[in-house]
């Protein structure tokens, strides 16, 4: 019998089975392609294969191909290469001829960008290229994707293992979220840093861990083991493995430890209590039949139930071996080593050890073989933070705060399957009947999980709470909330900072109880519905997305901190996903494929876990395809046969339904749970709203106070038809343009600051948010203006006057016009609230290297979201306690424009530009270096002078534009989106100050609010009391260029123009050079007269002519106005009388709110806040219901 292969094309990469026609039809959809072969390539490496495409087709890039399939496949469907032929080969027989391709080249995937430039990367780059086995004369960059290169999954773990030896931590995780060498290598010093930090407490001796606490008084808990089988190499022997087992064991405490009950009675764990004595714990022997035959399992069974029950905890007995050889006699098995391998049967007592820890077990041993052979002399790597002293800072840990989370959950616990529940005094196993579940697990752990952007455990625990729901209708049960006992892994190390469990050995599995609540989905209903089905996975993805830490606090208030009085509880059903132990052929200390995954022994008293208790793994079946092997063990004095076999007929069913959503109306589609986006406080009936309008949503995330203040802003213009926060930026670029190539590039930019796609709009509950589509297309627009010079000008004038309708995505447009055959200037038009001033240097300088490099991948920045959700649950009582003190002697506003408001002018502000000259600009610099303060606080000092010469007030307050960047936050310096935020910086100057003396209380203030500048600006008004506290800006606009900007060979940049403008009658913007500063002021002339510009200006002369050469003069002695002049000024800033004719409510609320927008206007009995801005908002978004 000649076995041909499988007859429908299908191959397996990374673990998943892929049609490779399915990759065909879709590449072949693409217009410029008009026929492609897709084949599966053997890999340099040997590890796996990876898909290569070959088309025949018009012009088109490798990326342009990657972006169509990435549109509509998953991932692991897109090809790592692509080689443009020009006819497909056949054979005689009209067949595919592979033997005629080209031979793929992986170093085709290479970007060709910057080379490695520090030790981290370019160790990096020689392990990528080791493990990938690329060719040595073929350098890396830093921008290239291992996947793209070929890495997948397992050749990932060996990247960890390999990077970790060489001193480099980042894990496998780290290589699929950052998959550039430049990426993770930013990660991994970040992770050193981290590891560097003073970890947790070492103590030897601790309280058990929660989840063994739960246990160690039940009967059966000395025998309570895991098992698990190791397949031996050929030649192995004896004394080599009782080196290797010593090695192991004594690297690991905990499988040294001991269980110890002290003087009350209470029970403690002790690690490193214990001799090795290997010798005295490994048995061997000769197995004379073949593993794949019959009697393996069966003897295997049996002697785990031996082995455990040797186990003896309080004697320092935790674990037991027996190593199993045979003579060969036998014929060959089915394993890559013939007859001649061993295998270990290894039990551990469940208190040492847990699904991790095998895992860790696996690797240490293989690792001590090649010790011991001399493959390497790398020794094991450091075990990571041991049981005791984790436990021991688990009871520092103050949960408190989850106790009302914890309550409700508990206090819903009820019988599931009538009217008896659980009661673990008289359901032992003994009383327990498992049903075994063997199911095809490739379409939901590959199509399913990716449909609903999910976890295998997120879609096993939804498929056991429709299954419950529906078992209890069909039997005449009201519904109800599901409650669940759920196990984790527990190693939520976020928990105790500086603690490192990912080499830890023991039991750190968390148990906790979760209400899955779908009481409003029909549940026989969902059971067979698609979309229902899918909608609950999502509801339930965000239960547990909800559980405090993971559940960790649950065991730490009812073990650790008893007297917090939150009762233990055990709910009618049980899961535990204990996780992938899918495996190929044997290979020495792999899993032995004939008894695979992790073997729980549970002794015949120890109480069952709950009425149905369900454990599922995923294994290789026997045809190579993952599957879900488990079981549901139930207890049978409460469900009969029939009704627990009804139970896991439902529970199938619902798994089934979900795989028909991802292979049907899910198909190609990414939805997304409410607990995956950064804002908080949306619904699934606005997801609704917004895929009906936008199609995938990839995030929503809330707006800035400054957001918040500019939306309002810009709503109030789009009534008049102008819009003060449009910004433009011209960007003169030189080279020649093509318009399809500047499309791609412009795709790029949003993929990778995803939130330039942003639309801005009203949630369900008024509040407004920027929703983030997956796909929105940058609108451009080329303009030939050769021969007209003003083409520009113009262009800029035209997109002045078109505003945007801000609920549209995307916020940004460009205009390509054309001055000259190689000359061009880009004008972006940008939404003010999606960027700012800082964003526009990285901004340009992405936009730029996606033109020059267009099959570099884009990898999204995750920075802006990291920001978003650090300013939302940052604790501000520390900024507004610094604030509080900065603004205590402020008790008016400082206000140089006309109050009248009855004025409807909506003219474009007016801008003016007043230069500083070169010497007094170098004399600032100097005042600045000598008072070890900055140019922009010689600026402040120099404006609350003039202030204070106008207005006369002892205490002038001003506005600052801060860039509102958090340091500590990665990237956070080259990131895109809407950082700023505006403060006020107050001057003291009543007690007469010299010059001087107010530059250094100034440097005062801006030091000291420098870690606060996140604070919101309505939180500070409230702090004073005053409704408005400035109306003049200075906004200091440093932005720097980046230095490679300009030195790309397709199109190099020769000049930016930013033009911007907020919502105050005055604005100045700083520009600083070594040589000059240009100080551009924009005013809103029916609030301040030109008059009065002109004497702010010469004002601001005097004051840095006097900081500059005389700054040690008194505040009163500085010649800034006669009296006349302030008696003038005074008058034009207070301007006419004007008097009030009688209104309605809503037009005194609207004048209000047009003049003292951030005023406190409303406080309710609860102490929340709002000022006009808000108020205005929420009648709006009321206004806008009740019309509807």
């Amino acid at each position: 019998l000649d076995y041909l292969g499988r007859s429908d094309d299908q191959v397996k990469i990374r673990g998943f089975r892929i049609e490779l026609d399915e990759i065909r039809t879709v590449l072949e959809h693409h217009p410029a392609v008009t026929t492609a072969v897709v084949i599966a390539a053997d890999h340099p490496g040997g590890n796996d294969k990876y898909l290569a495409a070959y088309y025949v087709g018009t012009d088109v890039t490798d990326d342009e191909l990657r972006e169509h399939l990435t549109a509509r496949v998953p991932d692991y469907m897109i090809p790592t290469v692509f080689i443009p032929i020009t006819t497909v080969p056949v054979t005689p027989n009209g067949k595919l001829d592979r033997r005629a391709l080209p031979t793929p080249d992986l170093t085709a995937a290479l970007t060709g960008g910057h080379t490695p430039s520090t030790v981290t990367e370019t160790t990096l780059a020689t392990v990528f290229s080791d493990i990938l086995h690329l060719p040595t004369d073929t350098p890396l960059s830093i921008d290239d994707d291992f996947f793209r290169l070929g890495g997948d999954s397992i050749s990932s773990i060996q990247v960890v293992t390999r990077a970790r030896r060489a001193g480099i931590t980042i894990t496998a995780a780290d290589i699929f979220t950052h998959r550039t060498i430049s990426a993770l290598a930013r990660i991994a010093d970040t992770h050193t840093q981290t590891h560097t930090e003073t970890g947790p407490t070492t103590v030897t001796t601790a309280p058990l861990q929660p989840i063994a606490a739960r246990y160690v008084d039940r009967p059966g808990f000395d025998h309570f083991t895991q098992s698990f089988v190791f397949t031996t190499p050929p030649d192995l022997t004896t004394d080599t493995l009782h080196r290797i087992l010593t090695r192991v064991i004594g690297h690991h405490p905990t499988l040294q430890g001991r269980l110890d009950i002290d003087n009350s009675g209470a029970p403690h764990f002790t690690d490193a209590a214990t001799p090795i004595e290997v010798t005295t714990r490994l048995d061997t022997t000769e197995f004379t039949d073949g593993w794949s035959g019959p009697r393996w399992p069966a003897y295997v069974t049996a002697e785990t139930t031996r082995l455990s029950e040797q186990l003896d905890p309080t004697n320092g007995i935790l674990w037991r071996a027996l190593w199993c050889t045979h003579s060969g006699d036998t014929k060959p098995n089915d394993t890559d080593f013939g007859d001649t391998t061993g295998r270990l049967v290894m039990v551990i007592h469940h208190l040492a050890v847990d699904g991790v820890s095998w895992r860790i077990l696996q690797d240490d041993l293989a690792h001590a073989w090649a010790l011991d052979t001399g493959a390497t002399d790398t020794d094991l790597l450091p075990a990571g933070t041991s049981i005791t002293t984790w436990t021991h800072a688990l009871t520092e840990q103050d949960v408190t705060e989850q106790l009302g989370h914890w309550s409700t959950v508990v206090n819903a616990v009820v019988p599931l399957f009538g009217e008896t529940g659980i009661d673990q005094e008289r359901h032992t196993q003994a009383a327990v009947t498992t049903i075994d579940v063997k199911i095809p697990a490739g379409p939901l752990i590959n199509n399913v999980t990716a449909a609903l952007s999910a976890s295998v455990e997120d879609i096993l625990l939804t498929a056991v709470t429709i299954a419950t729901g529906t078992w209890r209708a069909r039997h005449h049960l009201e519904p109800r909330p599901v409650t669940i006992g759920m196990e984790g892994h527990g190693r939520q190390e976020t928990v105790v900072p500086g603690a490192d469990l990912s080499r830890s050995i023991g039991w750190f599995t968390t148990w906790y109880p979760i209400m899955a609540d779908l009481t409003d989905l029909d549940p026989i209903d969902t059971l067979t519905d698609p979309h229902l089905a899918a909608d609950a996975v999502l509801r339930i993805k965000d239960t547990l997305a909800r559980v405090p830490d993971r559940g960790i606090g649950y065991g730490i208030l009812t073990h650790l901190h008893p007297d917090t009085a939150l009762p233990t509880t055990t709910p009618d059903l049980a899961l535990n996903y204990l996780g992938n132990f899918s495996a190929g052929t044997a290979k020495p200390w792999s899993n032995s494929p004939e008894c695979p995954g992790i073997r729980a022994h549970l002794p015949k008293n120890l109480p069952a876990a709950a009425v149905v208790d369900v454990n599922i793994a995923v294994l290789t079946g026997s045809d190579g395809e993952p599957m879900f092997d488990g079981s549901f063990a139930y207890a049978q004095d409460i469900l009969t046969s029939e009704q627990a076999r009804e139970l896991v007929q439902l529970w199938t069913t619902a798994l089934q339904t979900l795989v028909t959503y991802a292979s049907g109306v899910g198909a190609g589609r990414v939805r997304r749970s409410l607990t995956d986006f950064t804002a908080s406080g949306t619904t699934y009936g606005d997801l609704t709203t917004w895929d009906h309008r936008y199609g995938d949503i990839a995030d929503v995330q809330p707006l800035t106070p400054l957001q918040h203040g500019m939306v309002f802003e810009s709503m109030l213009g789009a009534v008049s038809g102008t819009d003060v926060y449009l910004t433009h930026t011209a960007v003169t670029v030189t080279g020649l343009l093509d318009l399809d190539r500047l499309r791609i590039a412009l795709d790029r930019l949003t993929d990778t600051h995803p939130n330039l796609k942003a639309a801005i709009t009203p949630a369900a509950n008024g509040d407004y948010v920027a929703v983030i589509p997956t796909h929105a297309t940058i609108e451009l627009t080329a303009v030939n203006g050769i021969g007209d010079a003003d083409a520009v000008d113009k262009a800029v004038a035209r997109n002045r006057e078109t505003g945007f309708v801000l609920a549209d995505a995307p916020l940004m447009r460009v205009t390509a016009v054309t001055t000259a055959a190689d000359q061009h200037t880009l004008i972006l038009t940008i939404h003010h609230a999606i960027t700012d001033g800082w964003s526009t240097p990285p901004l340009i300088a992405t936009l730029l290297r996606a033109y020059n490099n267009p099959t570099t991948p884009a990898l999204p920045d995750t920075t802006y979201p990291s920001f978003l959700h650090w300013l939302t649950h940052h604790d501000h009582t520390t900024s507004l306690d610094t604030w509080t003190t900065a603004l205590a002697d402020v008790t008016e506003p400082t206000l140089i424009a006309t109050t009248n408001t009855a004025t409807t002018d909506t003219a474009q502000p007016i801008e003016l530009t007043h230069t500083i000259d070169t010497t007094l600009t170098e004399q600032l610099h100097t005042l600045a270096r000598t008072h070890s303060t900055t140019l922009n606080t010689v600026i402040h000092t120099a404006w609350a002078l003039t202030l204070n010469a106008i207005t006369g007030q002892p205490t002038i307050t001003f506005g600052t534009t801060v860039s509102g960047r958090p340091a500590h936050i990665d990237g956070i310096d080259t990131a895109v989106g809407m950082f700023l935020n505006t403060i006020p910086t107050p001057a003291h100057l009543g007690h007469n100050p010299t010059a001087a003396e107010l530059l250094d209380q100034i440097h005062h203030h801006n030091t000291t609010v420098l870690d606060h500048h996140h604070t919101p600006l309505p939180d500070l008004h409230h702090l004073t009391g005053l409704p408005a506290l400035f109306d003049t800006l200075l906004v200091y606009e440093n932005y720097p260029l980046d230095d490679n900007t300009d030195t790309h060979h397709d199109l190099a940049l020769t000049s930016v123009d930013i033009h911007d403008s907020t919502h105050y009658p005055l604005t100045l913007g700083i520009l600083p050079t070594p040589t000059h500063i240009t100080i551009e002021l924009s005013y809103q002339p029916h609030r301040i007269t030109h008059h009065t510009i002109t004497t702010l200006t010469t004002l601001l002369d005097t004051a840095l002519h006097t900081l500059a050469t005389a700054p040690h003069t008194r505040i009163a002695a500085i010649p800034l106005l006669t009296h006349t002049e302030r008696k003038h000024i005074s008058e034009l800033s207070s301007g006419p009388v004007v008097v009030v004719a009688d209104s309605t409510l809503d037009e005194l609320i609207r004048r209000q709110t047009n003049s003292s927008a951030d005023a406190l206007a409303v406080v309710d009995d609860s102490g929340q806040q709002w000022t006009y801005t808000d108020l205005d908002f929420h009648a709006n978004a009321l206004a806008h219901i009740l019309i509807e």
